[in-house]
């Protein structure tokens, strides 16, 4: 037997790990995370950590390989998938094998010798693939070496690393539910797997932004025409209400001035009221008010607005062209082109006509004022609420938020809650001061102070009963809620359970709640029901073409047997 193991050799721990790179609704596939150590042959001693083994036989015989396989194969929907082992001891021979197999492979073999497995081995440096004499690849590896096997799934292909260095692709063209598997077959063989809990040799996150670079340059190279990308965004700034910066653009833009001048003409006048600075600084920021919503709940609240726009996200020329964001044109008749100029102007001069009141709204709804929101829709559109309940229900479950974050620091305290310290919507938390869109159908108002009703509750320790007590007040909503948003009606009752619902004790699912994107998801929400009342797409087309973009890169992935990455949509 080999001496003891050296202890330096193992991986150190850390919790930075190459995961950080996968997508928040892809980590939930199963990954391998420890050795099956339930049936592997009786050459092999595994640790209780599961993922340290030895070979224990003699290794004569080609049939008394020990052999094992992770507890789960390599995940399908990720662009990469990459493991490592560190070879504490090497054995009398160094026959340790490292790689990808079936289910089915058997485990008295070496992988790589038989059908549907891969590997590289390390007595001779060779790749292995349904061959007991393989292929030259790298340089054989001993002790205190690690090594590394990745699977590309959207190429389908292997390749194999020695001490953090890419020893270039293996195998093309592999099939799926591969598992990581290793061979060791001579006395003494000891090693260590890491599938991702410690950081790895090799750089894992380099190939990946790699990768995606490879698909960004291979989109770019498609030509756009520059009428199309002006027109796209002109259709965004007329969408989320820019109009300074909407003016800005034409008066810079010769064309942009001519394709503006007429319906600039036709634009409503400015609000009634106003907001004050806060109010102009959204109109001209270029922060978080101005981008495209891109998190889960966002995408959660298009399900609610998409009726009116899916045909045109389903259709790929209908998207740019929808909405103000058509373009170039010339390719019908001279009649076609002049009747979708005319169409276009029309549509912009209708966005115009209703951007100073969907400017006013989204300013209420980003300022907390949901309560304010509510009382002017219905003084601007009597009965809208009524009519897109999937709205209501946001704006009334942000209205629970905002009373949850405004009355936090005083209701879970032994003082008095005073209502001049929060708004008036925290004041009356489900009730508009002229709210009959709300109030007339579904009346919400609580039976007693705010301080003395969270605060017994609290003291008393009885949060279920605070919880239970908001489900009651939400209860007519919960179909729509189920319908359309199932799990925010869950989440935004659970805020009255935490002392403080905005500190960093609570959970991602209710803190995503307190932040201004949720703002950002209700009142484009908002936004896109008043587009809909006037015959208009809810959605912008710079969303639909993203949308559309997401569906064709899940397509491809469709087609790859599930294996692979969707294209990504995040904030940098």
């Amino acid at each position: 037997m080999s001496a003891a193991i050296d202890e330096s050799l193992l991986p150190s721990s850390s919790s930075n790990t190459w995961y950080d790179t996968v997508e928040e609704e892809d980590q939930l596939e199963p990954a391998p995370s420890e050795l099956n150590t339930a049936t592997h042959p009786r050459y092999l001693v595994a640790n209780k950590d599961k993922l340290t083994i030895r070979y224990v036989g003699k290794g004569n015989h080609t049939h008394d390989v020990g052999a094992i396989r992770a507890n789960q194969p390599c995940p399908h929907r990720r662009l990469l998938y990459y493991f490592e082992i560190t070879v504490l001891d090497a054995g009398s021979r160094g026959c340790i094998a490292v790689g990808l197999a079936g289910g089915s492979f058997e485990l008295n073999r070496q992988p790589g010798w038989e059908a549907n497995s891969y590997a590289y081995h390390g007595e001779d440096g060779r790749k292995y693939s349904e061959s007991e004499r393989g292929e030259a690849y790298g340089p054989s590896f001993t002790a205190g070496d690690v090594v590394g096997c990745g699977f590309l799934l959207s190429r389908r292909e292997i390749f194999f690393t020695v001490n953090g260095r890419s020893l270039g692709p293996a195998f093309a063209n592999v099939g799926r539910d591969l598992y990581p598997t290793v061979g060791l077959h001579s006395p003494g063989e000891t090693v260590v797997l890491n599938f991702g809990a410690q950081p790895f040799k090799f750089d894992v996150s380099a190939v990946v932004e790699a990768e995606r670079q490879t698909k960004l340059e291979s989109v770019a190279l498609y030509p756009v025409p520059q009428a199309s990308m002006a027109a796209l965004v002109r259709s965004y700034l007329l969408h989320y209400t820019h109009e300074k910066t909407l003016a800005a653009l034409d008066s810079a833009s010769p064309a942009g001035a001519a394709a503006g001048a007429a319906p600039a003409a036709a634009s409503s006048a400015p609000a009634a009221t106003d907001l004050g600075a806060a109010g102009e600084a959204m109109d001209v920021s270029e922060g978080a008010a101005t981008d495209l919503p891109t998190n889960g709940a966002s995408a959660a609240s298009a399900k609610g607005s998409a009726a009116a726009g899916g045909d045109a996200a389903a259709n790929g020329s209908n998207s740019a062209g929808s909405g103000g964001a058509g373009g170039s044109g010339g390719s019908g008749s001279g009649g076609a082109l002049e009747s979708h100029v005319r169409e276009e102007g029309a549509r912009e001069a209708a966005l115009r006509a209703t951007m100073a009141q969907r400017r006013r709204l989204r300013q209420l709804v980003l300022a907390g004022d949901v309560g304010g929101a509510c009382d002017e829709c219905e003084r601007t559109a009597p009965g809208l609420l009524e009519r897109h309940p999937d709205v209501r229900f946001l704006l009334r479950c942000q209205q629970f938020v905002e009373v949850s974050s405004a009355a936090a620091p005083n209701i879970h305290s032994e003082g008095s809650f005073s209502p001049s310290s929060t708004s008036r919507s925290a004041a009356h938390p489900f009730s508009c001061a002229a709210s009959a869109c709300c109030s007339r159908v579904h009346p919400l108002t609580l039976p007693a102070p705010v301080d003395g009703w969270t605060t017994q509750l609290v003291r008393d320790r009885k949060p279920l009963d605070a919880v239970a007590y908001a489900q009651q007040q939400l209860a007519p909503y919960r179909e729509q809620a189920e319908r359309s948003f199932p799990s925010l009606l869950q989440d935004v009752v659970a805020l009255i359970a935490y002392e403080d619902p905005a500190g960093p004790a609570t959970p991602a699912a209710q803190a995503r709640l307190m932040s201004r994107a949720q703002r950002e998801v209700v009142a484009e929400a908002l936004n896109g029901a008043l587009l809909r009342e006037a015959s208009l797409e809810p959605t912008c087309a710079i969303e639909r073409l993203l949308r559309q973009l997401v569906a064709t890169h899940i397509a491809i992935r469709d087609a790859n047997e599930g294996c692979g990455e969707g294209f990504r949509l995040r904030e940098e």
